[in-house]
């Protein structure tokens, strides 16, 4: 085989010195095809092919997950239903309003006038001092948001924090035997 170092090939049938990822010689003796011409050729045939590209892969590393909110944990302060049957529903036109029910009896926070389509968050804080977060929901074409409906299971003073932009209203329940 003929050797060049300028990309030329070599004799009629030598693969020839293509550039690096370019194509072999021909057999009249023509320059091989692009890329850099210092690459040495030593296999016979007729003209070479292009070159490999090396694609790097990541290395393997563990996906870690994190949510965005906290799982909700279960209070054994009260609990939470979809059903409005019966409940005590307070408004809260201020920043806090404040009601008072009887252990067991379903009540919920209600805030109107908001633009229809705002995220609003829930959170009800124990007399044990724990907050815990509810679901948020968004105000429908009504105007008016209603939160979730908790029973209380124990006597205390409840708090539930509804929350929407930068602006957080409070309703105070103070809960009786």
């Amino acid at each position: 085989n003929a050797v060049d170092r300028n990309g030329t090939s070599g004799g009629a049938g030598d693969a020839g010195l293509g550039g690096l990822g370019g194509g072999g010689g021909n057999a009249a003796g023509g320059t091989g095809g692009s890329g850099t011409n210092f690459s040495v050729a030593l296999t016979r045939g007729s003209g070479g092919g292009g070159g490999t590209v090396v694609t790097p892969t990541p290395p393997k590393r563990p996906v870690v997950i994190i949510p965005s909110q906290p799982a909700p944990k279960q209070s054994t302060y009260f609990a939470t239903s979809s059903s409005t049957a019966g409940a005590v529903s307070a408004r809260i036109s201020g920043s806090v309003a404040t009601t008072s029910v009887k252990i067991g009896k379903p009540v919920l926070a209600t805030v109107t006038g908001l633009k229809s389509g705002t995220s609003v968050a829930t959170k009800v804080k124990t007399p044990d001092g724990k907050v815990f977060v509810l679901s948020t929901k968004k105000v429908g074409s009504s105007r008016v948001f209603k939160s979730s409906v908790i029973k209380p299971t124990k006597a205390g003073t409840y708090s539930i924090m509804v929350s929407y932009g930068k602006v957080t209203k409070t309703l105070k329940v103070t809960v009786k035997k």
